[in-house]
């Protein structure tokens, strides 16, 4: 199996930069690169005079700004501050956050704060407090912890210096984005605890008066929930955006949660939380297989994952029948979901198929009990059959409709016949689909076929 992967290369605004120990954008081994000249020059200088000559580049290990030292306007004068993660080297070395800026032809520090951590887990920017300006984000990480903490920095124009901003709370997981439409961002912190001391959302918004973040608001999260596997910022419906978090559970299932802010209440709400549900005590989005909340029509809303095996004989081996993901809106104003898109997942071989409209049972979209599915790991085939009704209910296997195989490139110059229909290709996979009955009522053709198949990407 081959999926594409998209790689992900990031821009450094300061490829050139070097220093003693390591460039200031590659975390690895080097050899001692060549003296940089000018800005860079008078940069790596002020870190030198600071640390010495021996001292080491720290490197973000997750989000969107990896660099040892990344270039922001914070200030919002129209030129860039330089912010420097490093260490001093050495045993028992502390952590050093240095922001530099630009005064006339000189570059001068205006802040250099120490820390204990054990190092950083990531840098972002954001308006937090309304003023136009960006204030920078750390979130550091602990020896001997998965929760971290986080610390916001804004400049003072005033005074010619950053004020850090401490904010009351670690975390797991974390997202910053304006979740409230009040033209400013808020934070949202994730923490798992053990089942005993429960997990929670923290809302926290700029206090003018604290003159930091503030927490406003907190929700419980899944009582079961262990891990958090995906946590994305993006719209529920048209006016709501949302922390939407995929996590693992303690049986080794995974569900979704809905983390918004509401408005009316003037509070954070999680209305999927199984901590909400005391009848049924289950969140409606668990499922088996590790599929992830995603825009998957594009239409700019998250969609939702939610499983369901398909229909199957009760002697049937259980391995080989395939389950029907339907995607999800969320409805906020009867905390129900609203399916869009059904579709098969084979993950082993890494493509979609959806299903076609005249396959859909009724309005609702809850699944279709027209057809059922079985796969053939081994072989490579997908095979997709009628499923008919019988006296009892139960159902049985019908017609055979289509077949989908995955072939090596070799194996596809060698099988292939004119029964097969090429869908898609790889560099090392054949993708194809041949029609097992034309003739039935729910069989496709070559372009419904073509337009249902989709490689996971």
């Amino acid at each position: 199996m081959k999926k594409r992967i998209l790689a992900l290369i990031m821009a450094l605004s300061v490829a050139a930069l070097s220093g003693c120990s390591a460039s200031f954008t590659d975390g690895g081994n080097m050899m001692r690169p060549p003296r940089p000249t000018g800005d860079k020059a008078e940069i790596q200088n002020i870190i030198e005079e600071k640390a010495g000559s021996g001292f080491i580049f720290v490197y973000p290990q997750s989000g969107d700004y990896r660099s040892a030292v990344t270039m922001q306007d914070l200030d919002n004068d129209g030129s860039d501050e330089a912010i420097a993660l490093f260490s001093s080297g050495g045993e028992n070395t502390k952590l050093n956050l240095m922001i530099m800026t630009k005064k006339g032809e000189s570059w001068e520090s205006v802040a250099n704060i120490q820390s204990s951590a054990a190092g950083v887990d990531r840098m972002f920017f954001a308006d937090i407090n309304g003023d136009s300006k960006l204030e920078l984000f750390i979130g550091w990480t602990s020896f001997g912890s998965n929760e971290k903490q986080i610390s916001a920095y804004a400049f003072d124009d005033e005074h010619n210096q950053i004020r850090e901003m401490p904010i009351d709370s670690t975390y797991n997981e974390l997202a910053c984005a304006d979740f409230d439409n009040d033209n400013q961002s808020e934070l949202i912190l994730l923490t798992i605890a053990n089942k005993d001391d429960g997990s929670l959302a923290k809302f926290f918004k700029y206090s003018t008066n604290e003159k930091r973040p503030m927490l406003s608001s907190s929700v419980p999260l899944d009582a079961e929930l262990t891990r958090i596997l995906n946590a994305c910022v993006g719209m529920v419906d048209s006016n709501t955006r949302a922390l939407i978090i995929d996590g693992e559970n303690h049986s080794g299932t995974i569900s979704t949660q809905i983390i918004y802010w509401d408005s009316k209440e003037q509070a954070l709400k999680n209305p999927l939380s199984t901590a909400l549900h005391t009848s049924a005590n289950t969140n409606v989005s668990t499922r088996t297989t590790p599929t992830i909340s995603k825009d998957i029509n594009n239409d700019g809303i998250i969609e939702i994952p939610s499983v369901a095996t398909m229909p199957a004989g009760n002697k049937e081996d259980a391995s080989t029948i395939c389950s029907l993901t339907t995607w999800n809106q969320y409805q906020l104003k009867t905390n129900s979901f609203k399916g869009i898109l059904n579709m098969i997942i084979n993950y082993k071989d890494g493509y979609y198929f959806k299903m076609p409209e005249k396959w859909i049972t009724d309005n609702k979209n809850i699944w279709p009990t027209y057809v059922t599915a079985r796969v053939d790991n081994e072989n490579r085939t997908l095979s997709v059959y009628q499923w008919l009704s019988d006296e009892t209910n139960t159902g049985y296997i019908g017609d055979k409709l289509f077949t989908i195989y995955v072939y090596s490139k070799k194996e596809w110059d060698s099988e292939s016949s004119n029964e097969m229909i090429l869908l898609q290709k790889t560099d090392n996979n054949y993708y194809a689909v041949k029609i097992d009955n034309s003739k039935n009522k729910l069989s496709l053709n070559e372009e419904e076929l073509d337009e249902c198949f989709m490689l996971i990407s």
